[in-house]
């Protein structure tokens, strides 16, 4: 079972519905904003589904709250104990967070009006080269700056 949630509010008013789902063992689905997350996520036009987030995996995409108050949905790119390394797919620098700032985790995903299986491999796989071409590029980027200051 899911609620579905597609009108505009504030963080604050999201989260008290986020919370409400969960306690009643339901699963939160919204179309989020923003380009952080594309290709993977397009704003305003994909839908993903929030589960509570008993367990976060690499390359999941999480929901967090930032010390502005801010709702962001970014992909967990590494694991160190209960220090998470997120990023946007779309972005090159990466924040630090912890597992208690995990707010959910996208259990699924309609794009481009199909859904996605996100336990499937070929999808898990997309995911893993996404991350590795953008630590590529970085890497290019600071061998590159470093020659040619």
């Amino acid at each position: 079972m899911q609620a579905s949630l597609n009108e505009k509010l504030s963080a604050d008013v999201f989260v008290e519905q986020l919370n409400d789902a969960f306690s009643r063992g339901l699963n939160l689905r919204f179309t989020p904003s923003g380009t952080s997350m594309l290709p993977t996520i397009i704003g305003g036009q994909d839908t993903v589904t929030l589960s509570k987030p008993d367990v976060i995996r690499k390359y999941d995409a999480v929901l967090f709250r930032r010390e502005t108050g801010e709702l962001v949905l970014h992909r967990v790119i590494a694991l160190n104990g209960d220090h998470l390394t997120i990023s946007g797919d779309n972005q090159y620098w990466t924040e630090e967070i912890t597992r208690n700032d995990v707010l959910a985790v996208v259990t699924a995903l309609e794009h481009n009006g199909e859904e996605v299986k996100l336990s499937q491999p070929s999808y898990r796989l997309r995911i893993r080269l996404l991350v590795l071409k953008k630590r590529l590029r970085i890497f290019l980027s600071r061998v590159y700056h470093s020659i040619f200051k």
